[in-house]
C-alpha cells in the first residue's frame, strides 16, 4: 500500500472520477426512485414523492418531510429514541387494539421529549 499523500493509487481501488460516479448514482433520481419504492423509503427530494404515493404510510412520511415534520431536528430526540413510542403504537394493529389512539399517544409522548421545557 503506498504511503499517505504519495499520490499513487492502491491496485483495484476507486479512481476518484469513479467513486464520484458511484456517488451520483446512488443520490440521482433513479436510484432514489428504485430504493423507495422497493424499500419504502422517502425519497431524498420532494419531487420524488409521487413514486411512493401507494404506500400510505411512506406516503404520509414523506408529506411531513417536505414540511420539515420527519423527524425533529433535537438533541432531545435521543430521549424519543430510549423510550421508543413508536413501538408501542406499531405493536397494536396486529395486537388488534386501538391503533389510533396508541399512535396519539406516541405522538404526544414524542411531542413532550423534543420539545425544551
Amino acid at each position: 500500500m503506498p504511503a499517505a499523500g504519495s499520490g499513487s493509487t492502491p491496485s483495484g481501488a476507486l479512481t476518484g472520477s469513479a467513486a464520484i460516479d458511484v456517488i451520483k448514482a446512488t443520490a440521482g433520481r433513479q436510484w432514489q426512485t428504485d430504493l423507495a419504492r422497493t424499500m419504502n423509503y422517502v425519497p431524498n427530494e420532494t419531487t420524488l414523492a409521487g413514486v411512493i404515493a401507494d404506500e400510505e404510510s411512506t406516503a404520509a412520511t414523506a408529506a411531513g418531510a417536505a414540511r420539515g415534520r420527519a423527524t425533529p431536528s433535537s438533541p432531545l430526540r435521543v430521549d424519543v429514541e430510549a423510550d421508543n413510542p413508536h413501538q408501542a403504537a406499531s405493536e397494536c394493529r396486529p395486537a388488534g387494539r386501538d391503533h389510533a389512539r396508541a399512535a396519539r399517544a406516541a405522538s404526544g409522548r414524542i411531542t413532550e421529549a423534543v420539545e425544551p421545557h
